[in-house]
């Protein structure tokens, strides 16, 4: 048997590697368990894909300052351009 691998690499998200592992564990499981066990890795991969870390406020704002600056620097830069 072919061996896919005998640990896969640490991603620093526990429940992405928790996933990983289980996947990598079934080399050694019946076929017949593969399914379920691939049905439950992509549950977790999907629901890490959704869990997002809240924004401190200092960080929530940041963006907003980041946009007013860009339209401030668009709206100069219309004003500089002479009238088609």
């Amino acid at each position: 048997m072919t061996r896919v691998s005998e640990s896969p690499e640490r991603t620093g998200h526990p429940d992405v590697d928790a996933a990983l592992d289980a996947v990598v564990a079934l080399e050694d499981r019946p076929v017949a368990e593969h399914l379920a066990a691939y049905e439950t890795a992509h549950a977790q991969l999907r629901q890490a894909l959704s869990d997002t870390p809240e924004l401190s406020p200092a960080e929530d704002e940041a963006p907003a300052e980041a946009v007013e600056l860009t339209a401030d620097q668009a709206a100069n830069a219309d004003a500089d351009q002479p009238a088609g």
